[in-house]
């Protein structure tokens, strides 16, 4: 609850200087295992500042309330870059930086027929540890190979032809500094990679995110559901399987369940 009580006071300082936060009382009903490269710091810092904008409409209506793109801005500041708390506002997939005091947002639909679960272990890794392991440089030929698969997750955004996302999540710039040779789950995404359109981090990790054809889900969730039941059996090592459904929508504020006393 600390990024949401930072967030929330963060909203204060930034847009109602002259004012005191207002006291509240919130439950966050949070769906996520935290630590796992899920957002679910990102969640807490986005539900902070959304109750701030609602306590300075709802107790503060003569001053005026920031633009949208001005709100994003701060918003991503929070955790100082947009990585996250953006894609987790808005929903979709979404691309953001930093231009100067704005904030550039680019969000796309995620293709339908793809589908996607997600393999959680029962591991914590924060973001901070997490970045200790990538290299303090890149060569010039990795940041190239990089920037050249941008190019296929956009027309993989646009055709969500399958073949493009295999080709999309080729990495050499972060995946195999986390994803090393003793990574715990390689055992498992070995046995189950050859069903699969493709797999990633889920964030930093150490959650990875699967990608299958919508058409092939159900004999594809079975097969992830056997194999992993196994992995853990033989290994004693904790690890759900998570069936996804896409969040096109992002956030959704209503009044109906809160009290303003």
């Amino acid at each position: 609850m600390a990024d949401l009580q930072f967030s929330y006071r963060s909203y204060f300082r930034t847009f109602l200087k002259d004012t005191d936060p207002v006291p509240y009382s919130l439950t966050m009903d949070l769906g996520l295992p935290m630590k796992g490269g899920l957002g679910s710091s990102a969640s807490a810092a986005v539900a902070g500042f959304c109750a701030a904008r609602f306590a300075h409409k709802n107790f503060f209506p003569k001053l005026p309330l920031p633009s949208e793109n001005l709100f994003l801005y701060h918003l991503a500041r929070i955790e100082g870059h947009p990585d996250n708390t953006i894609p987790a506002y808005l929903g979709g997939f979404v691309c953001a930086y930093f231009n100067g005091e704005r904030l550039e947002v680019i969000k796309k639909k995620f293709p339908k027929r793809v589908r996607c679960f997600l393999l959680v272990p029962g591991l914590e890794t924060s973001t901070h540890q997490s970045r200790k392991t990538l290299p303090p440089t890149y060569s010039t030929e990795d940041v190239i190979f990089n920037m050249s698969r941008i190019a296929t997750w956009m027309e993989f955004l646009d055709s969500g032809k399958t073949e493009l996302l295999r080709l999309a999540l080729e990495d050499k710039i972060h995946t195999p500094y986390r994803m090393h040779s003793e990574f715990e789950l390689n055992p498992l995404l070995n046995e189950v990679s050859k069903h699969l359109a493709g797999y990633s981090l889920s964030g930093s990790g150490p959650s990875v995110l699967l990608f299958c054809e919508r058409k092939k889900a159900v004999r594809v969730e079975s097969i992830l559901r056997e194999k992993t039941a196994a992995f853990v059996e033989r290994t004693h090592f904790d690890c759900r399987l998570l069936s996804l459904k896409v969040e096109e929508g992002g956030i959704e504020e209503s009044i109906k369940d809160i009290k303003i006393s």
